[in-house]
Formats: structure tokens, C-alpha cells, sequence
């Protein structure tokens, strides 16, 4: 595979006249799956797009930017904090990704999220309120409701759950088991909630959840709540 990669990175610095590369993801994690693609970053003088193509029967997916767009998403974008001070660095012309990769790590290093305590309030409200939604779905069995429902409010729980205690929010794919390091008792059931045939059971778990985001912001009394 490596040679297949390199070979894929020559043919990308000839037509582009490409400054340096470095690859992320599945491939340098150890846990590729059969339609895990190889993603690769390179750094070019002006160019700026991305594509997909295969080469050998391996799927790439590619990144080309110039190195200021590199720092400037940096600046604001989490996920590229993430990836760009993980990745391995494979070709650097004048080090220019090293550069890169140490202003992202150091972002990592600094970061904070705690909430402040309007922030609490606010999204202890947010809870409260989709907790009771999904009580009541659960309360009139509708499942299927209630399944769509809890996916898209489940991802920005577990954002919030993250923040609270000063981690990155999980990438949506392969995220589970780091959820389990952030907090096992919220691991554990997620888990169930899904697992769980019955529906009062269900219901259960769902309250648990929810209360142990609530509990991370502090457990306030948000009956009488007005927004500012």
C-alpha cells in the first residue's frame, strides 16, 4: 500500500508542482474498512480544491491548499485543528507543513471550551426540552419518530458532553469508543438506548442520558428560563 500511496503522490507533484503532503485518517490509524479511501492533504503555491479518484483499485480522496489557507482554517474550524496535528507529514518542502502541523498543535494544546454561565443555562434549557420531546414519543410508542429524532439531537449532546469537560467534540465516524474515555456512564447508555428492545426500558435510558448532560452543566433549575 505505501508504494501505491507514493507512487499516487508523484503523479499529484508532477501535475500540480505540488510543496508537501501529508495523509490522515483510517490508513495511519490502523482501523481501515473495506470502503475506507486514503485521504491526503498537499500544499500548493495558489491552488485550492479537493477531489476523489482512484488509482490501482485504491480510493483517494485529496485536499490541495495554499499554505495560508492551511492556517487560516486553523483559525476557527475544529476539526482541522484535529487532523492537521495528527497527520503524518510524508514530503515538506521547506517545512512548510511542520510549520502548519506546530501552529495546530498548539491550538490542541491551549484549547479551552468551558461554558460560561448564561451558555449552561441556555443549553441545560435545550436539553430539558428535547428530554421531554422524546419522553413523549417514547410515552405513544412511536419509534420510528423518536429514532429519527434522537439522531439529530444525540450528536450535539455528545458535543456539548465533550465541551463540558474541556475535550474536542468525536468525529461522527469510529467516535464510540473514545465516547467511552469522555464518560462511560453516558457510553454506557447511549449504548442501551439503542440496544434495548422494551420501550419503558428505552425510556429509562433516555432520561439517564439526558440527566447526565444536564448534571455536567451543572444541574440547573431551568423552569422559570428566559433567554437574554
Amino acid at each position: 500500500m505505501d508504494v501505491i500511496i507514493n507512487e499516487f503522490i508523484d503523479l499529484m507533484f508532477d501535475k500540480y508542482d505540488m510543496l508537501g503532503c501529508f495523509i490522515t485518517g483510517s490508513y495511519i490509524n490502523g482501523n481501515m474498512m473495506p470502503n475506507s479511501d486514503i485521504d491526503l492533504f498537499f500544499v500548493s503555491e495558489e491552488l485550492n480544491f479537493r477531489g476523489r479518484t482512484y488509482y490501482r483499485n485504491i480510493e483517494f480522496e485529496y485536499f490541495v491548499s495554499p499554505e495560508k489557507s492551511y492556517l487560516t482554517r486553523l483559525e476557527k474550524d475544529l476539526v482541522s485543528q484535529q487532523i492537521y496535528s495528527s497527520a503524518t507529514i510524508l514530503r515538506d518542502s521547506n517545512n512548510i507543513l511542520e510549520g502548519i502541523q506546530k501552529t495546530a498543535r498548539e491550538f490542541v494544546d491551549n484549547k479551552t471550551f468551558n461554558f460560561n454561565y448564561r451558555e449552561q443555562i441556555d443549553l441545560s434549557f435545550y436539553i430539558d426540552t428535547i428530554m421531554k420531546d422524546g419522553i413523549d414519543l417514547l410515552l405513544n410508542n412511536n419509534l420510528h419518530q423518536f429514532y429519527y429524532f434522537a439522531g439529530l439531537h444525540i450528536p450535539k449532546f455528545t458535543d456539548i458532553l465533550c465541551k463540558s469537560v474541556n475535550k474536542y467534540p468525536l468525529y461522527e465516524k469510529n467516535s464510540l469508543d473514545k465516547l467511552k474515555s469522555i464518560n462511560e456512564n453516558y457510553y454506557n447508555e447511549l449504548n442501551s438506548l439503542y440496544g434495548s428492545i422494551n420501550t419503558e426500558t428505552k425510556l429509562s435510558h433516555w432520561i439517564k442520558l439526558c440527566e447526565i448532560l444536564l448534571k455536567s452543566l451543572g444541574n440547573h433549575d431551568v423552569k422559570e428560563y428566559c433567554a437574554i
